[in-house]
Formats: C-alpha cells, structure tokens, sequence
C-alpha cells in the first residue's frame, strides 16, 4: 500500500588530487594516518567549491605532505560506471572515491553519511569487482581484503563496490543485509529504506511490519509502505482492499514499476534471514484485471512491467512462470578450507550479488574463527522449481560457491539459528517445516559434499541406501520441523528436493 511523500536526494562521490606548480596531478599513493588526528582537515577555503549538483562543501585532506579535496556531488542523471570516472576527471580534475584501510573507511563513512535523511544509502567506489587497482591508480588491497569479493566476470554483470549504510528496515539482531550499489554496469541506486517517517495511522490497523519509507532515487519519489493484516476475509477482496488503503492509510494496493523496484520490495517484504515469520506469502498488487486483461495499477502507475514479466495469467492472483537456462556440464571448483568452531555475521564486508531474472538472491557475509576464514552466505528464491543439479549449477556458475554444506556442530547451530526461525515466532501453525538443500552427492559409492568438505557429520545422522543426489530428488536436506514443536532440529532424506522453493549456498575464499 502506497502514499506519497516529497523527494529524496542521492549521491556518489569523487576525489580530486592536489596539483603541483607544473600542474601535473599527484595520485593518492599513501596511507592515511590515524582518524582521530586534526591533520586530516583543513580549510575549506584550500578546495575549489563548484556550485551545482555539489551536495555538501568540499573537504581537505592531508596525507603526509600532500592536500587532497573530498568532493560529494549528485549526477544529473544515470551514468555508467566509466561515465562517472569521466565526470569527476572533467569535473573537478581528480577521480572515483578510493579506500585504503579501515581508519580512512570509518572517517568518509563518518563524512559522507552524515546528516542525511535516508538510513540507507550507498556510494560508488572507483573499482569494479575483481579489479586489482582504483581509477586512481592505486592498488585496492585493503578493499579486495575487506569485500572478499571474487572475480565475477562469468557472471551475468559486471558488479561494482561501494560503501553501505545499513538498510534499518532489514536490520535485526546481528544480521545485516547488504545492497549493490549498481546492477548491469549503471549506477542507479536502488531503492533505500528508513524508519520513523512516516505516519503511523492507529485506528484499526494491524500492522504486520513498522511503516517503512521508501525512496527512488532515480524517479525524485518517496513513498511508504504499510504491510497491513486485513480485519476480515473480504467478498470481494480486490475493490474492499483497496477502498481499506485508501480510507485507513490515504493510498494505494502494491503496485511494482520495473525489476529494481520488485527485487527491492521482495527483499523487503519477504527477506529470508527475518526474525519472524508471518502466515502470509504473498502481496495483493493494485493491479486492475479484468475481461482477461490487465490495465493499470490503482495508484495510476502503468502495468508494462508485471505485464512484461507475466505473460501466463492464471487467475487474478496472477501466477508467473519462466523457463530456466540449459545446464551444461557441472565445473569442478575449489572447496573451503579446514572446518572451524566459530561463526559470526561481520556488519563490514558485503558479498557480490548478481541479479537476474531467473531468481531473487540475498546474502550475508560470514567471519569464521576470528577472520581466519569467510565465506558468504546466500539464500537464493527461484523462480521456477527446479532440481538440486539446477541448483548445485547455479551456485558455481553464478556465484562460484557451491550448495549448502555442514561441517560440524558449531556450523550446524550456527546455520540453524540464522536460516529458519524459531518455534516461537512461527505464527501459521500450518507449517510443518521448511528445508534447504545440501550438496551432498555419491561420488563412486562414497557420499560427499559438492564442495568437497567431508560429509562424515551429516552421514552419523543419516545415511540410506537411496542418498544419491539425482533428478529423482533424493537428497540431503537441511530441514526445520515447525511442527514438532522442539527445540532440535533434524537431517533427513526428502523426496521434495525436485522441486526447490529456495537455496541456500556458501562462497569460500
């Protein structure tokens, strides 16, 4: 459901480098000292400061002996990535933003982040993924440390870095969900959400979620959503819900624009690491069917996008159906490194996220004993059901990880706490269970993990003579029992693996 506040502003940076008497430009080669010292600024009277699309005025920085100038500007429209480089270059004579240790990342997060309205928000570095130097020439150790991010060049994007701030609507406990600055090259920043601005309306609503802003960036448009339990099962649902927006919340049933906003809302709406769950799956949309046709959404937005991507209608529910790509021969990846006893969730890296139109994906980054080992953690909605070799396909060709594997106990508490919920917070006391499924595969009558882990502690639970993973759909399955009503959780054979609603996967390095 929809209202519509005013406008938001969004940003993306560059740095310009000092110049000497010849002109010649001096690129950042030196660390930064401590944070803390006054040393980093200086007047701003020393930086030129362009009028225009400059967000906030210039910063002076010193590293050793030589003055930098902080720029933080707002394109006038969409750039690419090599668009954006030009632009800082013509403009203000210097280049993309560059990290280069964790002091200088806390002091342009404490600089760039602050005083803005939106708690999320996001600014390109000059680095693609799997680059080795910023577009300043300097070399990107410390962020390729950081990231963990792999070379993603078989992938279907070109993925960029960026630093975050946190997303507070997607924020819970320990656990952080980390948005990519740009898909396909641009960079469009996606949708960023906040809490607290928007009015809460008392009377009679039952709120499902806190009412969360919602910003577009690339459209100067805002809006909140309400995620509301309706009173009562309407006659007729459609009309009655909508008339309900609009007396209760002054706005509109759901509609969705293009796939940046519907990957947006469906991280929102239904994030798969959530501290909750909730007896529902699904969102009406506003969208106006009628006589076998579709027409616009009720807030007036066009249906090019849902008719687009629907093109089979089964009801007024409407029901999408996709075919998936070909699988071609499985490649033989490197596995992870020795098992550990320690597993936690960093608030720091971010994992590369690649979008496609074939399933919706959401990550967290995992420290394992105290950074001596990473790995990200990946929960993937296809949007088609497909078979555990499908899977196990998708997790190495897009990702270049493999399917879900549990070494020991510690990873098994740890995995079971972040990825199902707990008995207590299951509302639907109609769900009897929730599975992802592990790569665990016969290789020459031995069972093993796809990621060539040692399969010995799931095999001390179970082990049948039909654990072959195979388009049968017997597999190894990591599964919730909700039903139960017990705080254990169990390993199991399930003959359901054929048709996957979701995986989970995990990238080493």
């Amino acid at each position: 459901m929809t209202a519509t506040p005013p406008p938001v502003t969004t940003t993306s940076t560059a740095r310009k480098a000092s110049t000497t008497t010849t002109g010649k430009k001096i690129g950042y080669s030196k660390t930064w000292q401590s944070t803390a010292t006054k040393d980093h600024l200086g007047e701003f009277r020393n930086c030129h400061n362009f009028v225009g699309n400059v967000i906030r005025r210039p910063i002076l920085l010193k590293i050793g002996d030589e003055f930098y100038c902080l720029y933080h500007f707002k394109p006038n429209k969409r750039l690419s990535f090599d668009e954006a480089e030009l632009y800082c270059q013509k403009v203000f004579g210097g280049h993309m933003l560059s990290v280069h240790d964790n002091g200088e990342e806390r002091f342009l997060r404490e600089k760039l982040f602050v005083n803005s309205s939106d708690s999320s928000q996001s600014i390109l570095l000059g680095l693609h993924a799997g680059g080795d130097r910023f577009t300043d020439g300097t070399v990107a150790t410390y962020v390729a440390k950081e990231t963990k991010t792999s070379d993603v060049t078989s992938s279907k994007m070109r993925s960029c870095i960026g630093l975050f701030r946190i997303v507070e609507g997607l924020q819970f406990k320990h656990r952080y969900f980390k948005v990519p600055v740009a898909r396909h090259g641009n960079l469009k920043q996606l949708f960023s959400a906040s809490i607290g601005e928007c009015k809460d309306y008392k009377t009679d609503i039952f709120y499902r979620r806190t009412p969360t802003l919602v910003s577009d960036p690339s459209k100067t448009k805002k809006y909140c959503i309400y995620q509301i339990k309706l009173p009562k099962v309407f006659d007729d649902w459609f009309e009655e819900a909508e008339l309900f927006c609009q007396r209760m919340v002054k706005g509109h049933l759901l509609s969705v624009g293009d796939r940046e906003e519907d990957a947006f809302l469906h991280e929102l709406l239904f994030p798969p690491f959530k501290s909750y769950r909730e007896d529902v799956d699904a969102e009406v949309l506003g969208l106006i069917y009628s006589d076998g046709e579709l027409h616009d959404f009720t807030d007036g937005s066009d249906d090019y996008y849902v008719a687009l991507k629907c093109k089979e209608l089964y009801s007024e529910w409407i029901t999408c159906r996709r075919n998936y790509h070909e699988k071609p021969p499985i490649r033989d990846l490197s596995g992870r490194k020795n098992p550990s006893h320690k597993y936690t969730f960093s608030p720091v890296a971010s994992c590369i996220v690649p979008y496609s139109d074939e399933y919706d994906t959401y990550a967290v980054f995992v420290d394992v004993d105290n950074k001596s080992d990473f790995y990200c953690l990946y929960d993937i909605t296809p949007l088609k059901s497909i078979n555990v070799s499908d899977a196990e396909f998708i997790c190495q060709k897009d990702f270049g990880g493999h399917l879900l594997s549990v070494n020991n106990r510690y990873e098994f508490r740890f995995l079971s706490d972040y990825i199902f919920e707990n008995h207590t917070n299951v509302v639907d006391t109609r769900i009897a269970y929730d599975l992802r499924p592990l790569g665990a595969m016969k290789f020459r009558g031995q069972t093993k993990f796809t990621d060539k882990t040692d399969a010995n502690f799931i095999l001390k639970r179970v082990e049948t003579a039909n654990t072959a993973l195979d388009y049968q759909g017997q597999c190894y399955s990591f599964v919730r029992h909700y039903a139960l009503r017990t705080s254990k959780f169990y390993y199991m054979l399930f003959s359901v693996c054929c048709f996957l609603s979701h995986i989970t996967m995990s990238t080493f390095y």
